[in-house]
């Protein structure tokens, strides 16, 4: 009897040709940058936040001169416009920030548990009675923090620089794992953009747990299980094989789109295969 896959195949992936920024004309890029200025300026028009205020402003300054360098009839200023933004979003406003020591509550919390973490061994305490005493991260972001516990209050020591650095870092080996290269102005171009500014400048704890993510997803989609499952079964889709058999199928991607076959879970045949071998449910989903 023949099994019959509940996965329909997979799509073709239509392929984008590439085009590099700023060589075939200025393209969206001048909308993109005012609606980013404009953003920026009313934020910093009706915020009561003084760090959202100075990044708006500086941000609104490189969003306007990328604009202008995008707008441009010269290929090579339209290039660099990414860069001019990223500097302006985010490398002015961090550094003005953080040599001012203004930022989000994040940043403190994160110098507080450097602290505990070297003084006590745990970066929490036992009983927190203000907002500022409540940390609600994992441990390892205590990590961050211990600069700032082992040498003090110093612009050189503040938890920004290696929230920056992890999340460059990230991006960029996630890139060189999923598409075998990082283009730096499509870097510029991520950190410039308003959502990512915005935190990276203020210290916003989320960019760097994203970055994290991506990282993590980029290796998973070229990890050898699915390495394995391509070299057995390259041409239908069937169980993996491995220890929840029917749980993970091999799809068959075009090489431009990942370069690698990727596992795509299946909760229907994991149930049934949860089902057939009378598995208990904690073993899936444990307290």
């Amino acid at each position: 009897m023949t099994r019959t896959s509940l996965l329909p195949h997979p799509l073709p992936v239509p392929v984008a040709r590439r085009r590099p920024l700023g060589r075939a004309g200025p393209g969206p890029w001048p909308l993109l940058w005012a609606g980013c200025a404009v953003a920026a300026l009313l934020l910093a028009v009706v915020t009561d936040e003084g760090p959202h205020r100075v990044w708006g402003l500086c941000a609104t300054i490189g969003y306007v001169g990328a604009g202008a360098m995008a707008a441009g009839a010269s290929s090579g200023l339209r290039q660099v416009a990414p860069f001019v933004a990223a500097v302006g979003a985010a490398v002015v406003p961090m550094v003005w920030l953080v040599a001012h020591r203004q930022g989000q509550l994040e940043v403190d919390v994160v110098h507080h548990s450097g602290v505990l973490l070297l003084h006590t061994g745990s970066p929490y305490l036992p009983e927190p009675s203000q907002l500022e005493d409540y940390n609600p991260y994992l441990p390892a972001m205590a990590l961050f923090g211990l600069p700032y516990a082992l040498f003090g209050d110093s612009p050189l020591t503040d938890a920004r620089w290696g929230f920056a650095l992890v999340f460059g870092l990230a991006l960029v080996v996630a890139a060189r794992i999923a598409i075998s290269h990082c283009a730096p102005r499509a870097l510029a171009l991520l950190a410039a953009f308003s959502l990512l500014a915005l935190p990276l400048a203020t210290g916003g704890i989320d960019l760097l747990v994203t970055a994290l993510m991506c990282l993590a997803l980029a290796t998973a989609a070229v990890g050898r299980p699915a390495d394995a499952a391509r070299r057995r079964r390259p041409a239908r889709l069937r169980p993996s094989g491995g220890h929840l058999p029917g749980a993970c199928h091999p799809v068959r991607l075009p090489p431009d789109a990942v370069g690698h076959r990727c596992v795509v879970p299946s909760a229907s045949r994991l149930c049934a295969g949860a089902r057939q071998r009378r598995l208990r449910t904690k073993c899936f989903c444990p307290d």
